[in-house]
C-alpha cells in the first residue's frame, strides 16, 4: 500500500517537469516536420530557452499536475500484471491516452484562439503525456531496485 502512494507521488513530484520537457520536444518536431510555424527568425531549440525559469517551472506544475496524478495511478494498477519494458510502454499509452484526453477537452471547451490547430495541440499533448508517463515509469522502476538490493 505504501508503494502505491509512493508511485503516485512520484510521479505528481516528477512528472509535471518531465511532461513540460516532452512537451517541448514534441513541438520542436512539430516546428521540424513543418506541422507547426514559429516566428520568423526562431528555430526548434529556441522552445527550450527559459524551460526552467520560475514561470514556466509554475505552469508546468499547474498544467501538469492533474495528468501525471491519473497517469500515476494507471501505473499503479499496471503494475501488477505488467513488468519491465512492457510496463514501461503500457504506462507510456496510459500517458498518452489521458494527456490527450485531457488536451482536448480543455482545448474544445476553451479555445486558445481562433485558428488553433486543436488536433496538433492533442498530439503534442498525448506524445508529451506518453513520454512523460515512460520516463516516471522508467525511472521509478530503476530507483526502487536500486533501493531492493543488498549493500
Amino acid at each position: 500500500m505504501i508503494v502505491g502512494f509512493v508511485r503516485i507521488l512520484f510521479y505528481v513530484a516528477i512528472g509535471p517537469l518531465l511532461l513540460a520537457f516532452a512537451g517541448n520536444v514534441a513541438i520542436a518536431g512539430a516546428l521540424i516536420l513543418g506541422w507547426a510555424t514559429a516566428e520568423p527568425g526562431s528555430g526548434p531549440l529556441d522552445v527550450f530557452a527559459g524551460f526552467l525559469s520560475l514561470e514556466n517551472l509554475t505552469q508546468a506544475y499547474i498544467i501538469g499536475v492533474v495528468p501525471m496524478l491519473l497517469t500515476g495511478i494507471v501505473a499503479l494498477i499496471l503494475a501488477v500484471p505488467f513488468s519491465g519494458l512492457r510496463h514501461w510502454l503500457v504506462v507510456a499509452f496510459g500517458g498518452a491516452s489521458v494527456s490527450a484526453a485531457l488536451a482536448w477537452l480543455v482545448f474544445i471547451s476553451n479555445p486558445i484562439s481562433e485558428g488553433a490547430d486543436i488536433l496538433l495541440l492533442a498530439v503534442v499533448s498525448a506524445v508529451a503525456g506518453g513520454l512523460a508517463g515512460f520516463l516516471c515509469a522508467a525511472l521509478f522502476d530503476l530507483l526502487a531496485g536500486l533501493r531492493r538490493r543488498p549493500a
